[in-house]
């Protein structure tokens, strides 16, 4: 595994990680909105890359097609339940958040296994370097669809 796979597979574990904090500390009423905002950014940074720079390349040299619009199809789901858990924090609705944190952690289970098998194995030193995603970005599809927010 090559230094990019490796720093992939690892921001996969560490939201993996922190999200189960999350989810941990919601059992018992609490909210970390620093931890929040770290896991939201974390993901967000993450599909960035893929769908600007990973995704790309590998639609040249390869027959994912498929695979890779399933991935932005679920990447468009993360973004919108965080986008719901956002608008109920607003409203002061607290009641539907932990079931969203669960259906996050439960998307990610499948969605970075097939990831780590399918994508990052074809990753390459020049697909992730300096990248930063803009604050106004938001996933292909969510972009492609936007009555769909």
């Amino acid at each position: 595994m090559n230094p990019p796979q490796k720093a992939l597979k690892n921001e996969h574990e560490v939201v993996n990680m922190k999200l189960g904090d999350i989810i941990e500390d919601l059992k018992d009423g609490k909210l970390d909105l620093d931890l929040l905002d770290e896991v939201e950014g974390s993901l967000k940074n993450h599909i960035y890359i893929e769908e600007i720079s990973i995704f790309p390349k590998i639609l040249k040299n390869s027959n994912l097609h498929l695979e890779i619009s399933g991935m932005e199809t679920e990447h468009a789901a993360l973004w919108r339940l965080f986008m719901l858990i956002r608008n109920q924090m607003a409203k002061k609705d607290y009641s539907r958040i932990p079931k969203h944190f669960e259906e996050i952690r439960l998307i990610l289970l499948e969605h970075n296994r097939r990831e780590e098998i399918l994508i990052y194995p074809l990753v390459e030193d020049d697909m992730i370097k300096d990248l930063t995603r803009p604050e106004d970005w938001v996933c292909n599809k969510i972009r492609k669809y936007p009555n769909q927010k």
